[in-house]
């Protein structure tokens, strides 16, 4: 079975934004707390300066840790590995968004010193949203993290990224539909996703990340258990 983890984002409502990488380490501890395989640091720009507490660095050894990078607010690229590479724990998995890269630096995550991926868009966006405009930016050696609600808002089936799945390097990103992202009222992040038309987790996909945002610790621990009960 995978490695089930959650996003330091879905915690994004217990604190104020502003506070979000001051409480950085908390949000950790009450994932695994909450009996995540693991983590997906969401990083912000303090990510160049963040230090974790000893008891965080101690645990996360022990555990599945991925980064949803930023490359925003002026950080380059090798500023951002630089930063990511000196912290003392080790990262399974960087995952990107395309418009946030430059052509020139898409090839480049191959190098990096952690395995790195490239994840599809949503609406937003007018490109890196289905298998013939991922592949224009999947290079060799570059996974690939399919984010389901993603796929949803583009009416794309799961079953339509099976081309770009390669085992060992297809991540699949769960998260909350994206008109109630941010609605810290609802009672489950992952509701939307049916017991019984749960996605396809493709066969070797090492990783499982739930993005939802979650309002409550019980909610945390319900939705990583339902997610674990539909890998089994």
């Amino acid at each position: 079975m995978p490695a089930i983890i959650v996003s330091t984002c879905s915690l994004y409502g217990w604190y104020k934004s502003a506070d979000y990488e001051k409480h950085l380490d908390e949000r950790i501890h009450a994932i695994l707390d909450a009996g995540a395989d693991g983590v997906e640091i969401s990083n912000g720009p303090s990510i160049l300066t963040w230090r974790p507490r000893r008891d965080t660095v101690r645990r996360l050894r022990a555990k599945t840790v991925t980064v949803h990078a930023e490359i925003l607010w002026g950080i380059t690229l090798d500023e951002w590995a630089d930063a990511i590479e000196r912290l003392p724990f080790e990262i399974a998995n960087a995952v990107f968004h395309p418009d946030e890269l430059t052509p020139d630096q898409l090839p480049l995550l191959a190098d990096l010193p952690f395995p790195a991926s490239i994840e599809n868009m949503d609406t937003t966006r007018d490109d890196w949203r289905n298998v013939r405009e991922m592949q224009r930016v999947l290079y060799p050696g570059v996974g690939f993290t399919l984010d389901v609600a993603h796929a949803e808002e583009n009416d794309l089936p799961t079953s339509h990224f099976a081309p770009l799945f390669v085992p060992a390097e297809t991540h699949l990103s769960l998260a909350s539909a994206p008109e109630g992202y941010y609605d810290f009222d609802c009672a489950h992040a992952l509701t939307h996703l049916d017991p019984d038309d749960f996605p396809h987790v493709p066969s070797g996909c090492p990783i499982v990340t739930l993005e939802g945002v979650m309002p409550s610790v019980d909610a945390l621990e319900t939705e990583v258990e339902f997610v674990k009960s539909r890998l089994l």
